[in-house]
């Protein structure tokens, strides 16, 4: 089976909230629009 992408995800933890960040890549069809994504995202708990 063939990935299509690399995922690379990095996570930190606090008491009540996490960040994380994102980075994907796709190697496989460089012909495309897209060939790098990014996304920061931030989980709170109540």
């Amino acid at each position: 089976m063939c990935t299509l992408s690399h995922p690379f995800i990095q996570m930190y933890f606090q008491h009540n909230f996490a960040v994380e960040a994102l980075m994907i890549e796709n190697i496989r069809n460089m012909d495309n629009s897209t060939d790098i994504g990014f996304t920061l995202g931030l989980r709170f708990s109540i």
